[in-house]
């Protein structure tokens, strides 16, 4: 074959190239996203979480509702400073060093409890034998609920009471010479309730 032949042939082939978009290469497949494996309320406003490591990541973002966002090197975070009683969306993206993300793992959804009303709580006799006992708010509080306390300890629930733009109020039948014992309790729209409210308030009927 002559060389101008074979120049003729070398060209060819360099046109088929690159009119290809020159040899394939296979896009390298990027890591796992982390996956939060644990997410626990430690208190009204504290959530501790963990997640799976992901290779070649340098840090970790955790982005939680209404927080500025949480920069780690670890696989474990402290989220603090959360509205009490809410159900609170996190989730955490891995980052390379250039802050390039190499995924975001699944939202989770963690309720923090309510901070509910504190005792004792206020009351006034009424002349008919009922007792008359209100409540201010909490935080993060949807709903009220009183509780009479039992001889075996336990709290009978009143359910809540009524709301009319002033404190919580719930009016109960206490018989004449008889002691009750009321606390209160809240529940946000997380779902989960506070504690019984503390220190109780006994009221005892003449």
């Amino acid at each position: 074959m002559s060389p101008r032949r074979i120049l003729a042939v070398i060209v060819l082939l360099v046109a088929v190239v690159l009119a290809s978009g020159g040899p394939t290469v296979a896009a390298k497949p990027l890591p796992k996203p982390p996956e939060i494996t644990s997410a626990v309320a430690v208190d009204s406003r504290t959530v501790d979480l963990t997640w799976t490591s992901v290779k070649g990541a340098d840090h970790y973002v955790v982005t939680a509702p209404g927080l500025s966002p949480v920069h780690v090197s670890t696989t474990t975070a402290r989220i603090t400073d959360l509205y009490p009683g809410d159900l609170h969306a996190i989730y955490v993206t891995a980052e390379t060093r250039r802050n390039a993300s190499l995924g975001t793992s699944p939202t989770v959804y963690v309720a923090t409890p309510p901070e509910g009303p504190r005792g004792p709580l206020g009351w006034a006799e009424a002349s008919d034998g009922q007792v008359r006992i209100w409540s201010g708010s909490g935080i993060g509080c949807v709903t009220q609920d009183l509780g009479i306390l039992a001889g075996d300890g336990t709290w009978t629930s009143l359910g809540d009471g009524v709301d009319e733009g002033g404190p919580r109020t719930w009016t109960i039948f206490q018989g004449a010479g008889t002691t009750q014992t009321y606390a209160v309790r809240c529940q946000g729209s997380g779902g989960l309730w506070s504690p019984w409210s503390e220190p109780p308030t006994v009221v005892t009927l003449s």
